[in-house]
């Protein structure tokens, strides 16, 4: 996730957050603290493209069009946000690590 502002152009603040772990409601209260305290919005790197909105009225008309916007106002509804695609993304990082044992073993196996 990079939160960063998108109405204001010459502020330089940008935050670059990444969960260690799962995406742990801890996580998701602080993105939303750091965007609320900023003014920034949150933008997780999903597809389709998704734009969390933090604070109304901060993002151009050419940042609507560009990505899904949901309007947040909780660390809460940063979770609801991202749980399909963090679980979409997490299932396949699993299925990757399986694929990648069973190849390790079959090398090993001399399949």
């Amino acid at each position: 996730m990079y939160c960063r502002s998108l109405g204001e152009t010459s502020l330089s603040f940008g935050a670059l957050l990444c969960p260690l772990g799962d995406l742990s409601q801890r996580f998701c209260d602080f993105t939303y603290e750091i965007a609320f305290a900023t003014g920034c919005a949150i933008c997780p790197d999903v597809i389709p493209p998704l734009i969390l909105e933090v604070c109304p009225g901060g993002l151009t008309k050419a940042v609507r069009e560009s990505a899904r916007v949901v309007r947040i106002s909780s660390g809460f509804a940063v979770r609801n946000a991202l749980a399909e695609s963090y679980g979409v993304w997490r299932n396949r990082l699993v299925q990757a690590a399986r694929d990648l044992n069973d190849a390790v073993r079959d090398l090993e196996d001399g399949v």
